[in-house]
């Protein structure tokens, strides 16, 4: 179920932080993968209250996207569509694997530029890759809607250290 909470603020983040979503052109297929997961889970949002729920597309950098989502809608469809949520993550790498040194390197760096940039209480990841945000303030913060200007600069400034 954590996974599974960390997934949604990531996809929370994705469809308040989106900063040029475009249609996918020729894919791999682990992009197909990822596209067609993404498109069960809107028809799942679909069939859950959410008929307007967009089908997925990938931003600029090829992650996963719902244009015009907010966080109240996913909110709203993590338990009946918590599942699939658990299968994008899988999907990015997630799951139980370990980070990486190399990747451990790049949170720390991606958490240090954070602070830097207006988010002085950002953590470092723990071991297993994941911010521990979870129940303290940067958490409520990170599920407002639209989501605060110093998380979308400070993002701008970090993502060069994204894995």
């Amino acid at each position: 179920m954590r996974r599974a909470l960390l997934m949604m603020a990531a996809l929370a983040a994705l469809a308040g932080c989106t900063d040029s979503a475009r249609e996918p052109g020729p894919v791999d297929p682990s992009t197909a993968q990822i596209l067609a997961t993404g498109r069960q889970f809107s028809e799942c949002a679909r069939a859950n209250g959410k008929p307007s729920f967009p089908d997925p597309v990938l931003d600029a950098r090829g992650a996963l996207s719902f244009p015009g989502v907010s966080k109240d809608d996913l909110k709203d469809i993590e338990r009946p569509c918590g599942a699939i949520l658990q299968q994008v993550s899988n999907l990015y790498g997630g799951g139980n694997q370990t980070p990486s040194a190399e990747q451990m390197q790049a949170m720390r760096q991606f958490a240090e530029c954070f602070r830097a940039n207006g988010v002085p209480e950002w953590p470092d990841p723990n071991l297993d890759g994941t911010f521990p945000i979870v129940g303290t303030p940067l958490e409520a913060e990170l599920n407002r809607d639209p989501l605060p200007q110093r998380f979308v600069n400070a993002r701008r400034m970090c993502d060069r250290f994204r894995r």
